[in-house]
């Protein structure tokens, strides 16, 4: 890790200290200290007071850690299945494809099942 905090990270640790200084301040009181300060955010009222209740609500300065790439949907299993329903022929309609698809309930959300076994 770096020594330096990024800007996001600098504002986080701004945020989560107000509130330590002044426990009962709410988002609204955070956000109204913040825009008096010189350099304040350049977001709307709304957005900078839902931004604060989300920090306020991790609170942590740190990223949130993030898992690799998106598991895929490709599956073995699934090409084969598709593969088994589509029996395609010249000048088939797509529309037909997709109905004996959602006939035989090939879907994506079973796709994703399937890939997490």
């Amino acid at each position: 890790m770096t020594d330096m905090f990024s800007l996001e990270e600098q504002f986080r640790g701004i945020v989560l200290s107000l509130k330590e200084m002044n426990p009962t301040w709410m988002a609204a009181n955070i956000a109204d200290e913040i825009q008096t300060y010189e350099n304040p955010p350049s977001l709307h009222r709304g957005a900078l007071r839902r931004k604060i209740n989300w920090i306020l609500q991790r609170g942590r300065i740190e990223n949130r850690s993030r898992c690799g790439a998106p598991r895929t949907v490709r599956t073995e299993q699934l090409k084969k299945t598709v593969k088994r329903l589509l029996h395609l022929k010249k000048g088939q309609s797509q529309r037909k494809v997709v109905f004996e698809l959602q006939r035989h309930k090939v879907k994506e959300h079973q796709c994703k099942e399937q890939s997490r076994n």
